[in-house]
């Protein structure tokens, strides 16, 4: 249970609001002009900030965040260092908006910084989180550059009804699956497929196997990875439990890389066609992850 909390915690993927109650920290002056100490607190927002040329702005990221100096401060994980962001004095604070983080944002917001909370949940969320980053940095040009790269997604029109119907599953113990909300949804449908748990409004939710028998899938897509116990020979393991699955005792399981609402979301919309387009049998070599 702990690294699905992780999984959609880091990347921002459940949007409530919890609000912070403690002590007042001193008030900081407002800062004018383009931000040029930036901390992201989110792997997607740090993609983004580099994707538009501002890299060299970032201060400070989490420790969850890939493609930034090995010297970078990492100011927490699911848990931020409110006291080590600070110190590092940012004109911006970039988040996602979760529950695990909003009482360090508040903290932060009282402390006088900036601080911009986006919604990372549907793949128009992040198109506008590329146009809003590129907005605060003064790098529009470039943003709305990458963010057109989604208008294929947006315009993909819902699967048809005998479209293959794919289990999309992001953990397996317990067993955490895509819904409607999620952006999975989306890039299933530019594959040419259908989200057997489209019905379902959440965007990732906890089921069954026996739900899973009940809606039998024509494919099973495991996007477990990178947790670190997790290899094709581990994910089979796991699902050989269940080879009275059809898609299972059909060799109907891929193994796909942990999926992020960032900048990969078309490149992944193809290699889920590619998975549709070949629906006979599970290739690690065309569709698990690098080493997996």
């Amino acid at each position: 249970m702990a690294k699905t909390i992780a999984l959609i915690a880091a990347v921002g993927l459940i949007a409530l609001m919890v609000w912070w109650s403690g002590p007042s920290a001193p008030q900081r002056p407002a800062r004018q002009g383009v931000p040029q100490r930036v901390v992201s607190l989110a792997p997607s927002l740090t993609e983004i900030v580099i994707a538009v040329g501002g890299g060299q702005r970032l201060v400070g990221s989490t420790s969850f965040c890939q493609g930034v100096a090995d010297d970078l401060p990492r100011v927490g994980g699911l848990k931020i260092d409110v006291e080590q962001v600070l110190a590092l004095e940012p004109d911006l604070v970039l988040a996602i908006a979760t529950a695990t983080q909003e009482p360090s944002l508040q903290a932060l917001r009282t402390a006088g910084v900036a601080v911009e909370v986006q919604s990372a949940e549907t793949i128009t969320d992040v198109r506008d989180c590329v146009l809003r980053v590129g907005e605060l940095l003064d790098a529009s040009a470039k943003a709305q550059e990458i963010a057109s790269t989604f208008e294929a997604l947006l315009a993909a029109p819902d699967a048809a009804e005998d479209a293959p119907r794919v289990l999309f599953v992001v953990d397996r113990e317990p067993l955490y699956v895509a819904g409607q909300g999620s952006f999975v949804t989306a890039m299933l449908h530019a594959a040419g497929a259908r989200n057997v748990f489209a019905d379902r409004t959440e965007s990732y939710l906890a089921v069954t196997i026996e739900d899973v028998f009940a809606r039998d899938p024509d494919l099973v897509i495991d996007a477990s990875f990178p947790n670190p116990d997790v290899s094709w020979e581990a994910c089979q393991q796991y699902w050989k439990r269940w080879h009275k699955l059809p898609a299972i005792a059909d060799e109907r399981l891929h193994l796909f890389p942990q999926v992020t609402p960032g900048l990969q979301v078309t490149e992944w919309a193809r290699r889920l066609q590619q998975i549709v387009a070949s629906t006979g049998v599970a290739s690690p070599s065309v569709d698990s992850p690098p080493g997996g």
